[in-house]
């Protein structure tokens, strides 16, 4: 039996064309305010320096022992967090992850072994898996018409608490003493951690809608194989979905590979840039959280034209990568490369999520995005293990990830020829969804009703809010 959620009903009884509602701020500033403090971390942009000349560990050891468990652990706690959504509900996978979070703290601050900090990367993956939870969650706790804008704002708050806690961190260290003393940055990320947590027993909101049933419970059912496997299939039946999914399945995994290794290939070209990077790293937050607010003003351009955004941003995103190993004869070269890349990937990751999110009809957002997820650090997992057992360089990763953004453009192409083979009338059922965001402050849940795939890709005919 087909699980339409509230959403997906209160959609199909409104009109194609009524008034946006209302954004509720309590609500909104609770969802954000977690993010925002978690990620608050004034000792992130002196990790490497701290595990190297505190911890007394080597770039060799941080390349092939500590970092890649980072992946490795968000490729093994995806599908369980995302089961326990699914199961026991959002808000108790989202505690999961910051309990990791708390974990990860007394790691870093209480140990100092290679194995310890590989055991430190594991947990922080596991608080990074349920990330992906608590973007979905959003979508439990607004009405549909707002996702877009939501997603951006969230995405947002979670940048200018990274970019806060740098910012924050660079004065400490440059002007408080804390370079003597790091581990101090590293209990004021604690701080910071544990505040999040607060916020998020006191005052986190309800969802508006209850969770559609879980797919463990569809599974006990006689016809449970069949029926878990329909729902599935269903929550990609739509072209978009598609399209943002092959994104995903390397995006995201490329970034978070990028993410373990910048820090390192700084070090590498100017081993004195400690005493700056909290100032790079709260740029490069600033630009990231511009970035996740560029989608809301793009929302019709994202409605009818996804492919040549995914196409045009991933093959940006592999040229700075790859540039960034050739350009090192200063390293404000790799800083302004890679401030771009993550600037674009943030816009991306942003774009994705709010796109993905309007045409699940069933509310499994959660596992939705986790799978991608999975599969996506499947992947980088399987590369970071090759990587580190022939000891590549830091630039060899950025190689590599540059080599998937490539593989996205592949797959985008190779979906819009089957998709086209596949014929028109099938190609317009996958493209209608089960409902849109507001454009231009007015909602439409069925803008893409009036495309057409005269090309295979969704033109355009007599779409009202077009000129």
């Amino acid at each position: 039996m087909d699980y339409d959620s509230p959403i997906a009903l209160d959609a199909k009884k409104e009109s194609s064309e009524q008034p946006a509602s209302a954004v509720d701020w309590p609500r909104v500033i609770s969802l954000c305010a977690v993010g925002f403090l978690v990620n608050c971390q004034p000792s992130e942009a002196y990790l490497t320096h701290y595990l190297k000349h505190d911890k007394h560990l080597t770039s060799e050891q941080l390349d092939n022992d500590v970092w890649p468990y980072d992946t490795y652990g968000s490729f093994a706690f995806l599908i369980p967090i995302g089961l326990v959504a699914e199961v026991c509900g959002y808000r108790a996978a989202i505690g999961a992850g910051l309990i990791f979070r708390q974990a990860t703290r007394l790691l870093i601050l209480f140990t100092g072994s290679v194995e310890t900090m590989a055991l430190m990367q594991l947990t922080y993956a596991g608080a990074t898996a349920a990330n992906t939870v608590y973007f979905a969650y959003v979508y439990m706790c607004v009405p549909p018409e707002q996702y877009l804008r939501i997603t951006c704002w969230i995405h947002m708050a979670h940048y200018l608490g990274n970019a806060l806690g740098s910012l924050l961190g660079q004065i400490l260290y440059s002007y408080a003493g804390f370079d003597a003393h790091l581990e101090n940055l590293f209990y004021l990320s604690w701080g910071f951690s544990s505040l999040g947590l607060a916020v998020f027993l006191l005052v986190f909101p309800a969802p508006l809608h209850p969770a559609p049933p879980s797919l463990v419970s569809m599974l006990l059912r006689q016809d449970g194989p069949s029926a878990v496997l329909h729902e599935l299939r269903s929550m990609y039946k739509s072209f978009p979905v598609q399209l943002w999914s092959c994104w995903w399945l390397m995006g995201i995994g490329s970034h978070q590979m990028i993410a373990n290794y910048y820090q390192t290939q700084f070090s590498e070209i100017d081993p004195d840039c400690a005493d700056t990077l909290g100032y790079v790293e709260a740029i490069m937050m600033l630009f990231s959280a511009a970035a996740s607010l560029t989608p809301s003003p793009l929302a019709r351009q994202l409605m009818f034209g996804s492919l040549p955004v995914i196409l045009g941003s991933s093959l940006a995103v592999g040229f700075l990568y790859y540039a960034s190993t050739l350009w090192q004869s200063s390293v404000y070269d790799s800083y302004a490369l890679n401030i771009a890349a993550i600037s674009i990937y943030s816009f991306q990751y942003a774009a994705a999520s709010a796109v993905i999110a309007t045409q699940i009809g069933s509310g499994r957002y959660a596992i939705l995005f986790t799978t991608n997820s999975f599969i996506s650090y499947g992947i980088s997992t399987i590369i970071q293990q090759a990587g580190s057992q022939h000891d590549l360089s830091t630039s060899w990763y950025y190689y590599l990830a540059a080599g998937q953004q490539l593989v996205i453009v592949a797959l985008v192409l190779v979906l819009v020829l089957l998709s086209w083979i596949s014929g028109v009338e099938n190609m317009a059922i996958k493209i209608e969804p089960e409902h849109g965001f507001a454009v231009d402050g007015v909602s439409d849940y069925h803008a893409y009703d009036s495309l057409v795939p005269d090309n295979g890709i969704g033109s355009l005919r007599n779409y009202k809010g077009t000129t």
